[in-house]
């Protein structure tokens, strides 16, 4: 997860925010061209499937909830990382260097493994 936290703090710079507004670009451009929402898709399927074999490593280590699925957890990182570079377009003097610390902490308790508890329940169920 450490190359998720240093893109963030990469893509976050002090009082900025002209790689979160070229994102939201693509984002609009792709909503009305296929051209750009087959190529926006494309990436974001390849960053997908990079982050749930991390995942699922962290899984095998026991430093994963294994009653996450992989590939969901995945689609949800892209999805609040996507937000969180939102944030500099929204409140450009946020300070980048707390905001990526909050991230890591979110990543950090929504990751971790559950306590051992007969009672836990698959997530989806």
């Amino acid at each position: 997860m450490k190359m998720l936290l240093d893109e963030m703090a990469r893509s976050a710079p002090e009082g900025g925010g002209s790689l979160a507004a070229f994102l939201f670009e693509m984002f609009a451009e792709a909503s009305r061209s296929a051209g750009m929402a087959s190529i926006l898709q494309g990436h974001s399927q390849k960053v997908r499937a990079l982050l749930a074999d991390v995942l699922r490593g962290g899984q095998a280590r026991g430093e994963i909830d294994v009653r996450l699925d992989p590939e969901t957890v995945a689609a949800v990182l892209i999805g609040v990382t996507d937000g969180l570079r939102g944030l500099w377009l929204r409140y450009p003097k946020t300070d980048s260097a707390k905001a990526v610390s909050l991230f890591a902490l979110l990543l950090q308790r929504f990751l971790s493994p559950a306590v051992r508890d007969s009672n836990l329940r698959p997530i989806d169920s």
